[in-house]
């Protein structure tokens, strides 16, 4: 059967690149400034990366797609991935000098050992999911570039203790970019919640746990169980949070993984509808058309 989407980790792109180790951290960090051209070809079609990405652009235009939805980067751009998203780069503007921008990648590994407070980057984290592309001021982004100018020196110097002095500086990078975030929610009252530190970290486990299980699972009892729940709790706190039901949720992660899959893949839609595990094609296209309003040969076509 034909992959639908390929899998990058930390060690792939490494290797993609040509990026040198630093003291063991092969499969766990990567850092690197490129310019946007055939290098590239390795985002031409659909991927999801198994770590956290951030991306700073300091010169030309490009277009990423993440999760079916568009985005562009342009000077003073910073783009924040996720685990679990799908990303594509669909264009890159065609101008005397090629995009150039600077990555930094962690692996989820990593950023397990990293201490911050969840809680308290909540509603940060909530409006990345929404919107994980901002225009950075001139002030935000030479803040941003000092910080990956200070990782590169940090991995030339071969310092000691060097994975927990860049466990430590991502720390730092994460509250800075919670910062910039917070700010934006700030000037959006309406994007304001009022909510317990409690609730809004189980629903943010819960959204790891679809973005990890949706295309096996669609059950909230499989949900609640793994975070010790029970279905109801769970259901009503999600409602609470997010304003949406938890098998909306569910559904939504599978829509758009199907919607991928079909736009992207050259799997049939009988494979597409085994890799999701639909117990049938008739399952997958009542379940798709009611979603969409189409059905699947609808949407690839």
């Amino acid at each position: 059967m034909t992959e639908a989407l390929h899998i990058l980790d930390i060690h792939g792109v490494r290797k993609h690149f040509q990026i040198p180790d630093h003291d063991g951290l092969s499969d766990d960090f990567f850092l690197m400034k490129t310019e946007v051209d055939k290098n590239l070809l390795l985002f031409r079609y659909p991927c999801r990366f198994d770590g956290f990405v951030v991306v700073v652009c300091l010169r030309g235009r490009l277009q990423v797609d993440l999760n079916l939805k568009s985005f562009e980067l342009s000077e003073n751009t910073l783009l924040l991935y996720v685990p679990g998203n799908i990303v594509r780069v669909s264009e890159v503007a065609d101008e005397n000098e090629p995009p150039q921008v600077v990555v930094m990648g962690v692996s989820r590994n990593l950023i397990s050992d990293v201490r911050m407070d969840f809680a308290k980057l909540f509603e940060e984290s909530m409006a990345i999911l929404d919107n994980p592309c901002i225009v950075l001021s001139q002030k935000e982004f030479n803040i941003s570039v000092k910080y990956y100018e200070l990782a590169e020196e940090m991995l030339n110097a071969g310092i000691p203790n060097l994975r927990e002095a860049i466990r430590s500086l991502f720390s730092s990078i994460f509250y800075m970019m919670g910062t910039l975030w917070a700010g934006r929610i700030s000037d959006n009252p309406a994007a304001k919640t009022d909510l317990s530190g409690r609730n809004k970290m189980v629903f943010e486990q819960f959204l790891q746990l679809v973005t990890q299980y949706h295309s096996t699972e669609r059950r909230v009892e499989f949900y609640a169980a793994k975070m010790y729940l029970t279905p109801k709790y769970l259901s009503k706190l999600v409602k609470k949070v997010s304003g949406r039901s938890a098998p909306d949720w569910i559904d939504s992660m599978v829509i758009m993984e199907a919607k991928s899959m079909l736009k992207y893949s050259d799997m049939t839609i009988k494979e597409i509808a085994e890799n999701l595990h639909f117990s049938s094609v008739p399952v997958f296209h009542q379940f798709f058309k009611y979603h969409t309003g189409i059905t699947p040969r609808q949407w690839r076509e």
